[in-house]
Parts: C-alpha cells; structure tokens; sequence
C-alpha cells in the first residue's frame, strides 16, 4: 500500500503547483498525471491506460467529489489495473496525489480518513 496525498484549497490557492513541487522528486518517466474531470476512472476500462509497469506516481488533478475520493482510495489499498489496447493488463500499485477543488473540506476528508484502516497513510494539505 503506498502513499495517497490529498491537496485541497480554493481556485488559484496553488493546489497544482503544490503537486508539481511533490511529483518533482521522482524521475519524469515514473510520474503520469491524469484530469479527473475528463475520465470516470469508474466506468472506463483504459482511463489509466497512460500508466506504465514503471509508474511510481499518479497525480489525479481536478477531483471534485467525495465518491471519487473514495475510489481513489479503493486503489491506494488495492492497486490499479492497467489496460492497455493490444497489450495484456498490468497491476502498479502507484503513490497517489489528487488535487480537490474547494467544496471538498477538511471534515469531509477527516471522515473518509476515519473509514479507511489506521494504516492508510494518507497525508491532507490543504493550499
């Protein structure tokens, strides 16, 4: 189980920039950044098709509900299946930042923390 960071905060408080400086300590070809707005990560079967076998991180930009924050979550504990066209699936199991837009506040994000295990690390900065 690896690491999931939650950044939250107001339009224009730096929430993107924050992910930027945290996905510039892996090396570019291990960090695939993904726009939450434009994939239902639940129902597509190749939305995390960008990901490689040596995807060490995924930044999930623009997350604007808490049933996405808990699928997010689902894959922190789980892993995420890679499909790819013409290529057999693949298991990465990725630290995960997601950048939230601002209805998404700190109580709701304390009470998803308390509904995952005690050894979830998930770390909240709010921008």
């Amino acid at each position: 189980m690896k690491n999931i960071t939650i950044i939250t905060g107001p339009a224009g408080s730096g929430k993107t920039t924050k992910a930027k400086e945290l996905a510039a300590k892996f090396p570019p070809g291990e960090v695939v950044w993904l726009e939450a707005q434009s994939r239902d990560f639940s129902q597509d079967r190749i939305c995390f098709a960008p990901c490689q076998t040596n995807t060490k991180l995924l930044v999930i930009d623009a997350v604007s509900t808490e049933i996405q924050i808990i699928a997010y979550l689902f894959f922190a504990v789980t892993g995420i299946f890679v499909n790819q066209r013409g290529k057999a699936p693949f298991l990465i199991k990725p630290e995960i930042i997601l950048v939230c837009q601002s209805h998404i506040t700190e109580l709701i994000l304390t009470s998803i923390k308390s509904a995952y295990p005690n050894n979830l690390p998930i770390q909240i900065i709010e921008c």
